[in-house]
């Protein structure tokens, strides 16, 4: 009797939880739809166009600026980028432009990509 008891609380439970908000236990949702539900609350698909973003860099720039510059993240539509020199810096910051309409080629809109100078970590 204890089992059957236990039982019937884990299933209200589960379909408690599983319920659409406001809809009462009459109408269960599916499991895909609340896990595509809580990824969009997420914004987790924008965050992984983000991320492709810093890991295409290189094929982005080139190898060539690559060499000079790191993207390091994204944050409200701007591209923090670390860059070893300033004149490296003085030379992106005329090709911004350039470099902006390519990445949003890629579906990533960005307004500005914001560049600083420091010292390169070698293996990123």
């Amino acid at each position: 009797m204890q089992q059957l008891n236990q039982k019937i609380v884990q299933k209200n439970w589960l379909i408690r939880f599983f319920c659409l908000k406001g809809e009462g236990l009459k109408y269960p949702e599916r499991i895909d739809k609340i896990i595509h539900r809580v990824l969009e609350s997420l914004k987790i698909e924008d965050k992984l166009k983000d991320y492709a973003v810093i890991q295409k860099w290189p094929e982005i720039v080139g190898e060539n600026i690559a060499r000079h510059t790191r993207a390091t993240g994204i944050d409200d539509a701007n591209l923090y980028v670390m860059v070893d020199n300033p004149v490296w810096k003085a030379q992106l910051f005329l090709m911004k432009g350039n470099i902006l309409k390519k990445i949003n080629e890629t579906g990533v809109q960005l307004r500005d990509i914001k560049f600083t100078i420091g010292k390169l970590k070698e293996n990123l």
